[in-house]
């Protein structure tokens, strides 16, 4: 078997991030042969010499909390993984400059041609779920709405009125309901016990990573419309709904009992494509094509 890579992950420095195998994100989650790795943290406006990691066989430089630049060509390669760049064009023109110090940008679920300006080869990588901890539960709850809103922030509005007429509309039916921003741990708990799970994008080209989290978690996704993106694999109708009449959709799901059969190949498509045990075996593909690592 092919020795696994060592990486130098730089991200964040939260706890969602950092906690190994608990981690909200799939990449860099749980243990995987392809890889082994490292969190640390830059922080904004660093300045640092490349070959001050030369222990390692790459750098992988996850988006957000760490904005500067590397120093001088001798050391690993730089892989920058861009997941926030469609919520607003300061967001994607951080980013952009971010790419440009990389030999290889990697794009969750962001139009690939917009990074082309970078000067750097980019390829499309979507999220991945770390699927130990987004997992199907027993289905106690009937709708789940954990998008986070915010009056100041990107589909805050939006989101804050949706909470309210799920509300509504959960009342009149009966239907147990939980929504508001969570702590990753009540989170997922809430995600994999219910049986639907709504979604505003924050923007009409966003694809929140709520998408997979949902699937993974054996969930119907109910959501507002999502860009289409081929890596995904996913298809609205067959792997999700998108919202038409919300309260005669969630009826369907609920009352005519449709929820299960919709989770079932949401679930399916996240357990076959989206898990990190698969996404770090097409990264490892990636890099072995490229530059023989």
């Amino acid at each position: 078997m092919t020795d696994p890579l060592k990486i130098a992950v730089i991200v964040k420095p939260s706890p969602s991030t950092t906690r190994r195998d608990d981690r909200n994100m799939g990449m860099w989650s749980y243990p995987v042969p392809e890889f082994e790795w490292d969190f640390s943290s830059l922080g904004n406006g660093f300045l640092e010499r490349r070959v001050s990691f030369h222990d390692y066989d790459l750098i992988f430089i996850e988006d957000g909390g760490n904005w500067g630049k590397f120093l001088g060509e001798n050391g690993p390669r730089i892989v920058y993984y861009s997941i926030d760049s469609t919520l607003t064009d300061a967001h994607y023109q951080k980013r952009l400059r971010q790419a440009s110090f990389s030999d290889l940008v990697l794009v969750d679920h962001d139009k690939p041609a917009r990074f082309k300006a970078s000067g750097r080869p980019v390829v499309q990588v979507p999220f991945c779920v770390n699927d130990r901890l987004f997992a199907p539960r027993e289905k106690t709850i009937d709708v789940c709405f954990h998008c986070g809103a915010g009056a100041s922030n990107p589909g805050g509005p939006a989101r804050t009125a949706m909470r309210q007429t799920l509300d509504d509309i959960c009342a009149r039916h009966g239907w147990s309901y939980v929504s508001g921003a969570k702590g990753l741990d009540e989170y997922a708990l809430h995600m994999g016990q219910a049986k639907v799970v709504v979604n505003i994008p924050r923007t009409p080209i966003n694809r929140p990573h709520r998408v997979h989290d949902a699937m993974a978690s054996g969930a119907a996704l109910l959501t507002a419309p999502i860009p289409w993106i081929a890596e995904d694999k996913i298809e609205p109708s067959k792997h999700y709904r998108v919202i038409g009449d919300l309260e005669r959709d969630l009826i369907d799901l609920l009352d005519n009992g449709k929820w299960q059969e919709l989770a079932d190949r949401g679930h399916n498509v996240n357990q076959a494509f989206h898990t990190w045990a698969h996404r770090a075996q097409e990264m490892r593909a990636l890099f072995a094509e490229r530059w023989g690592l």
